[in-house]
């Protein structure tokens, strides 16, 4: 008998290439499985422009101003005593914008890969106003605290010890499925033979 698709709607963000080819990656996977895929943006969910002012922010702080980044980093990300900024007011501000998308796209499930966009499904879902499940796609090796929302379902992680440090932080279902990349990043690279051979003649 026939099993009809399901639909998921994957949630990345243009902050660099990275999230997005993750997002593309997926999309491609699940529809050459016959499931139904679409993407948005989580930064176009933002009023104001405010989503492209924090891409340009975020490229210009990378490219001129890294020891601001570090800041940042550590304020927002790394655990530490005591209140810690989070990202839980932005996340409020896009939460409208996607309910408005899951109410016309009617996914069955919803597929964050960015930090922001999991700490909006898990608000939204911790609260019920977001009717299907949110899985997670988390797409560090080292998991941040902006990852971890206990409103999330699942969260799918790149290796066991990721997977390992959810479950331990939010006591909710996480697994290692490894890193989603496309097909052409597990064969090797033009000329890898030729490398091999060169570095282990170098080594002692």
């Amino acid at each position: 008998m026939h099993q009809p698709s399901a639909r998921f709607l994957v949630v990345s963000a243009g902050m660099g290439a990275g999230h997005d080819a993750v997002a593309a990656e997926l999309v491609r996977r699940l529809e050459r499985l016959g499931q139904g895929a679409g993407r948005v943006d989580v930064l176009e969910l933002l009023p104001h422009r405010i989503g492209a002012g924090l891409r340009s922010f975020y490229r210009t702080t990378i490219r001129r101003a890294p020891v601001l980044y570090e800041g940042i980093y550590r304020a927002f990300f790394r655990p530490g005593r005591g209140p810690r900024p989070g990202s839980a007011p932005l996340a409020a501000l896009a939460e409208d914008r996607l309910l408005a998308l899951v109410e016309r796209e009617r996914p069955d499930v919803v597929v964050p890969v960015f930090h922001l966009a999991a700490q909006l499904t898990g608000r939204l879902r911790a609260r019920g106003a977001l009717g299907v499940p949110s899985a997670v796609v988390v797409t560090d090796f080292a998991v941040h605290r902006q990852w971890l929302h206990p409103g999330n379902d699942l969260h799918l992680c790149v290796t066991p010890e990721a997977a390992d440090t959810v479950r331990r932080a939010l006591g909710r279902p996480s697994v290692a499925t490894g890193p989603v990349v496309a097909p052409r990043f597990f064969a090797p690279a033009p000329g890898a033979a030729r490398w091999r051979r060169h570095l282990c003649a170098l080594a002692p």
